[in-house]
């Protein structure tokens, strides 16, 4: 039964994926391999805790507690199925970090097959090719691929049940059975990290719309059938986070010292603009301090200073080497590469801004003539949802210095306001749309690999 399954998919693939999503899947995979001999898992962003995390479900057969670790409280799942599969690493001869980041490696192409298909079916296979393209090599994605952390998956798993909704049609009538599937799929990925709680509740928001809309009470039942399925799950997880740390629904038991959302001085993070980011001081702790300026340089590069080889930067000519604030090194020429990789993110940043408001103008002009695309609103609330969670968590613990602001908690949006931009480049210019979008993308891979391949 699965093996003809598998084998109607494959009769099912057409040449786009044979021609340009297996090329795009074999170069993010050689850049993610050769990351892997280079570059330490203790370097990245909590490398260590993670893998300490790792380390006590492993030996102790136990969840940690704050005295063990201080990502304590993170969700367990991603934890534990590393601790199941490093174990079958040892048991076969094949244990250590490596064949860890091996599943990780596994996960970021599956993610990028989600990313094609996503794309493919909402835009068309021009708008997904360079879609995937970007998304498998914009820097945020090859540094989650590269070490170990929750983020990765939970982003992958994201982007497929978004897919899923899509393609099961989630937001018509008569889906009670696949919408309680999807949201076991849902309650369990909750596990591997609170991200998900966006997507259940842009689900929750957009059958309530429907509901207000048609006056059909399917759609509340959507709604009791998802919350009821996930908050089950996420009982058992709940009761031992009241019970071990205090707090069941704590989102950051870390940061204690929360600020209120209308004093915080996040407020003028948020409203500023800092200028050297793009011109001169690339890395972190440039001021001014800036969400927008910082989110742009985390997603295009190595704004913290975080992805290479420290042992090879140490051993930089003290004439070449530049110290950071993070009290690691870099070095003139990657220096650059920082710099340009910022610049050309932002022009893409820009090619999203425009071409995102140029749909959502279109759209809503269509609301007047009754016509709503659900798929599109969709993608609209989960876009605006993860960037007001972002913004929500900076204003409530706006210590920018520890780390707070990191682009990969809501990896997710780049890849759908790609579609939604490029296509709209595309619809409105053609050939001459698709060339705009395509340049800086070939361009950005061009700059930014040096910074992508740690050698």
């Amino acid at each position: 039964m699965i093996r003809k399954k598998i084998r109607k998919i494959i009769e099912n693939l057409k040449y786009e994926e044979y021609f340009f999503l297996a090329p795009i899947l074999i170069f993010a995979g050689l850049i993610r391999v050769n990351n892997l001999f280079f570059y330490n898992q203790w370097w990245g962003d909590d490398g260590g805790a993670h893998l300490k995390y790792i380390e006590v479900i492993q030996n102790q057969w136990r969840l940690p507690n704050m005295n063990d670790i201080y990502i304590a409280w993170h969700e367990p799942l991603y934890y534990i199925l590393m601790s199941i599969w490093g174990s079958l690493g040892n048991f076969i001869g094949f244990g250590g970090q490596d064949w860890m980041i091996a599943l990780q490696i596994l996960f970021s192409l599956l993610g990028l097959v989600f990313i094609w298909f996503l794309s493919k079916t909402i835009a068309g296979h021009k708008v997904s090719i360079a879609t995937t393209i970007l998304s498998s090599l914009i820097f945020v994605y090859v540094k989650m691929s590269s070490y170990l952390t929750n983020e990765l998956i939970a982003q992958v798993g994201f982007i497929g049940l978004i897919f899923l909704f899509i393609k099961q049609k989630l937001f018509q009538k008569e889906k009670s059975k696949q919408i309680f599937f999807w949201a076991v799929i849902l309650g369990c990925l909750t596990l591997v990290k609170m991200t998900l709680f966006i997507l259940f509740l842009s689900a929750i928001l957009l059958w309530l719309v429907r509901f207000i809309y048609e006056k059909n009470l399917t759609f509340l039942k959507y709604i009791i059938i998802c919350i009821f399925t996930v908050m089950l799950i996420n009982t058992p997880w709940f009761i031992h986070k009241q019970k071990t740390f205090g707090s069941a629904f704590s989102v950051n038991l870390y940061e204690q010292k929360k600020q209120s959302l209308v004093t915080s001085p996040g407020w003028n993070h948020l409203l500023s603009v800092n200028t050297k980011i793009f011109t001169s001081e690339p890395y972190w702790k440039s001021s001014p301090v800036s969400f927008w300026s910082m989110l742009i340089s985390d997603t295009f590069s190595d704004h913290y200073n975080l992805f290479k080889n420290r042992e090879y930067q140490r051993n930089i000519s003290p004439e070449e080497k530049k110290l950071v604030d993070n009290g690691r090194y870099s070095d003139f020429n990657l220096k650059q590469v920082v710099l340009i990789s910022n610049q050309i993110g932002l022009l893409i940043f820009i090619l999203w801004f425009i071409g995102f408001s140029g749909v959502l103008i279109k759209k809503v002009k269509n609301l007047f003539n009754k016509k709503i695309d659900w798929t599109f609103y969709f993608f609209v609330i989960i876009i605006f949802g993860g960037i007001s969670a972002l913004v929500y968590n900076t204003l409530r613990h706006p210590y920018y210095d520890r780390g707070v602001l990191k682009s990969q908690f809501i990896f997710f949006v780049f890849p759908l306001i790609s579609i939604l931009a490029f296509q709209w480049w595309k619809n409105q210019f053609g050939k001459i749309g698709l060339a705009i979008v395509f340049m800086p993308i070939l361009c950005y891979i061009y700059f930014a690999l040096p910074m992508l391949l740690v050698h």
